[in-house]
């Protein structure tokens, strides 16, 4: 069974943002407080010792009190903390200006154990396909390149990405002494239950 819910953005309770506006935002508001932000510094390695983390980088060391681990699904920093690995699900995204719209759309069915969804942009649309439980599909890309025009988006101009996604599976702690995992590291996508 599939079901389409189309929500319309004229006077319903959703706010949307670009994520490098939202970045932006958070980062300023961050420095604000006293935060430095550094550019191009790769964290080579962190340890934590007499209540102090110290992160060893390609350019100097830095220290604190607490460290906030904002990573990428399926990154290194949940297994650098000690903490459980996420379970990770395969999913898909792909932007296209060749539809305008102010709707937003979950589609439930189509993908066994997934969505579907699309939102609109400033110049376009994003979609993202996911399937969180049960088997993997074998070309999830090949599959959201195939539902999108369906919905009037021309993807043939338009990239497919793959990409891991982190699931909340309701059993791991998310943080460790004077540590806290945040963003996608921190596998909050919730599955469907069915």
């Amino acid at each position: 069974m599939e079901y389409l819910v189309q929500v319309q953005q004229i006077n319903s309770p959703m706010w949307m943002v670009q994520a490098d506006v939202f970045d932006d935002f958070l980062i300023k508001q961050a420095q604000k407080t006293g935060a430095e932000l550094r550019h191009s510094t790769e964290v080579k390695g962190i340890k934590f010792k007499n209540s102090v983390w110290e992160v060893k980088t390609n350019s100097e060391p830095v220290s604190g009190r607490y460290l906030i681990a904002a990573g990428s699904a399926g990154g290194s920093m949940t297994k650098k903390l000690g903490l459980k690995e996420p379970k990770l699900c395969l999913s898909a995204s792909l932007e296209t200006r060749s539809i305008k719209g102010d709707s937003v759309n979950f589609d439930f069915g189509t993908i066994k154990k997934g969505f579907i969804w699309s939102f609109p942009q400033a110049d376009g649309y994003s979609w993202s396909i996911a399937a969180m439980r049960g088997d993997k599909p074998k070309d999830i890309k090949k599959m959201l390149a195939e539902y999108a025009p369906k919905c009037g988006a021309d993807v043939s101009v338009s990239n497919v990405r793959e990409h891991p996604m982190s699931l909340w599976e309701g059993d791991r702690k998310l943080h460790s002494p004077n540590s806290l995992l945040a963003g996608d590291a921190a596998s909050l996508a919730d599955p469907p239950v069915r």
